[in-house]
């Protein structure tokens, strides 16, 4: 696999790091969406977009309303790449369906020329490092950009925990960590209760299907791509020297049937979940997983962690935990938000680490953003009241990346480098638990 790894960087330099010529409209396709995550493509790309929106197999659909800037072709097909070759011409595809499904679909996309905007996780299951790999040895030759979408990056607690560790001088850098007690520690507490406008969101019978929607390994790719952002941005990474698998494991989520039936409205289990159920008639949902690894010599552990509905109605929560030499960054969920602690090391000079810090606040570009010292002699950074939280904001920032790396017709080989990374770790992940 290592050699893949060299051969793609080899393609991307030759390739003029997998570009394509520079583009001023976007003709876009939407292929098979299920969310609002489509609705927010689109929007994010108004100013962009060519005078027609195709989208092919919509079950979520309100943003195909007609408008002064665009037309929108609905489409119901079974052959899309048929579809898409002997219709319009489109040049890029933002692919969304089961997570299981996009790899092949993507990789038929690339040979074709047509630049892929996926969803996390761009590609998911057994045969995904290959379609991975196809893709790119495609792109090599087609020029079609590759990027899935990497919202996490732009919420404002990545933006300042970025800005703290990457100044050298103040953090120290990171410790080495181990694999007992890493460096960094991720933990993403999800709900399958979620509600939206004060109704329960009902829950698909695909949504707990492994077979659709894959393991829970495919569900850590937001925090690898983070953990990579904010340690090491813009840096290209050879997984051959700079990622190592330390250890790996998967756990259920327990469903009965009485909170499944709550979750999708049907009261009893479907046939093509049958294989899932335990002995005491319980939904074994295979969404949890952690990885341990290291990432240039620092230990890591990143997780996900579902469960039916969370205490005291808290919703969705974080953790997480990053220990450089000269501080501890905590970011804990509390109220519904994330917040962000700094301890550091009993002998700092507090005025010296104070106006260090504020100097690193105010470069963030945050507005407002500051920080107050707690009794037990921690810092707790705070945000301005009012702040948008809304995460179609920080979904439609990384689309207007995608948007600029397409316009000047290339994906930069530290990116690539990104996505080939996390996938190959997941993958890696899941083999080593398949006997």
């Amino acid at each position: 696999m290592k050699h893949f790894f060299r051969n793609i960087a080899i393609l991307v330099l030759l390739g003029g790091m997998l570009s394509c010529q520079e583009q001023s409209h976007i003709a876009l396709v939407v292929i098979n969406p299920q969310d609002s995550t489509a609705q927010t493509v689109v929007r994010s790309m108004t100013n962009d977009l060519d005078t027609l929106v195709t989208v092919f197999n919509p079950s979520y659909s309100p943003f195909l309303q007609e408008n002064t800037t665009f037309r929108v072709s609905e489409t119901h097909t079974t052959d899309i790449i048929g579809a898409l070759l002997s219709g319009r011409k489109a040049n890029v595809a933002y692919v969304g369906g089961f997570n299981t499904e996009r790899g092949a679909l993507s990789e038929r996309l690339t040979a074709n020329g047509i630049a892929v905007l996926g969803q996390q996780p761009l590609v998911a299951g057994r045969q995904s490092m290959q379609y991975l790999q196809n893709m790119y040895r495609s792109a090599a030759e087609t020029k079609a950009l590759i990027y899935d979408m990497v919202p996490a990056r732009f919420y404002e607690e990545a933006v300042i925990v970025k800005a703290l560790l990457t100044q050298q001088e103040f953090s120290g850098g990171l410790i080495a960590g181990s694999e007992d007690t890493p460096a960094i520690v991720m933990t993403r507490h999800l709900n399958f209760v979620e509600w939206k406008d004060g109704n329960m969101i009902q829950r698909p019978v695909w949504f707990f299907d492994v077979n659709k929607q894959g393991d829970g390994f495919s569900g850590l790719a937001p925090y690898l791509d983070l953990v990579n952002w904010i340690t090491l941005p813009e840096q290209n990474l050879d997984y051959a020297a700079d990622v190592k698998l330390l250890k790996s494991r998967k756990w259920p989520a327990l469903l009965n049937r009485y909170e499944f039936a709550n979750l999708t409205g049907q009261q009893s289990y479907p046939d093509e979940l049958k294989t899932y159920i335990n002995p005491y008639n319980e939904l074994a949902v295979s969404s949890n997983a952690e990885i341990r690894y290291l990432l240039q010599g620092k230990a890591v552990s990143v997780a996900v962690d579902w469960d039916y509905d969370s205490e005291e109605k808290r919703g969705d929560t974080f953790e997480g935990i990053l220990q450089a030499v000269n501080f501890t960054v905590e970011v804990k969920s509390e109220d519904r938000r994330n917040i962000i602690y700094i301890t550091p090391k009993e002998s700092a000079d507090k005025q010296v680490f104070e106006k260090k810090l504020q100097e690193i606040l105010a470069k963030t570009g945050i507005q407002a953003v500051n920080f107050e010292r707690t009794a037990e002699g921690r810092y707790k950074i705070l945000l301005p009241e009012g702040i948008n939280r809304n995460p179609d904001k920080y979904m439609a920032s990384s689309v207007r990346t995608f948007v600029d790396y397409y316009k000047k017709g290339v994906i930069p080989e530290w990116e690539t480098s990104f996505i080939l990374a996390k996938y190959q770790l997941i993958s890696d992940a899941a083999k080593q638990l398949t006997p």
